[in-house]
């Protein structure tokens, strides 16, 4: 009396649900994928503004250290040498903290990307 049919069977019922939760699966996985994919990208920016940010550090240092070699060289070849790496340190300085300040794709640095706090103290610098 009763005949079943292809769609009332128990194996095309559980193909369906087979099928149904590989694609509940990929859907996930590619989610987690891009989840993934912008915490690299934001991760990499903030490396790139902790390096920047550490390097400033390292040049401060070395701007005080080739002022005080040209206050005390009395060779005037030596200090005219350490002017012109006090002007490329000082110019190095300027850009890095100008691109701290408003980004520089460049030094791979996001534009505007900072945070009100931030902004303040940077006026505050300036």
């Amino acid at each position: 009396m009763l005949k079943k049919t292809q769609n009332q069977s128990p194996t095309h019922h559980l193909t369906v649900l087979y099928i149904a939760g590989l694609s509940v699966i990929a859907g996930l996985f590619l989610v987690a994928q891009m989840i993934a994919k912008k915490s690299l990208e934001y991760q990499f920016t903030s490396s790139r503004v902790i390096n920047i940010a550490g390097r400033q550090r390292m040049l401060s240092q070395k701007l005080s250290k080739v002022s005080l070699a040209i206050k005390f060289s009395s060779n005037p070849e030596v200090k005219k040498q350490r002017q012109e790496e006090l002007q490329d340190v000082v110019q190095l300085f300027q850009r890095s903290h100008e691109g701290l300040k408003w980004g520089d794709s460049e030094l791979g640095l996001p534009a505007n990307n900072n945070s009100p706090k931030v902004k303040q103290m940077f006026a505050e610098m300036d």
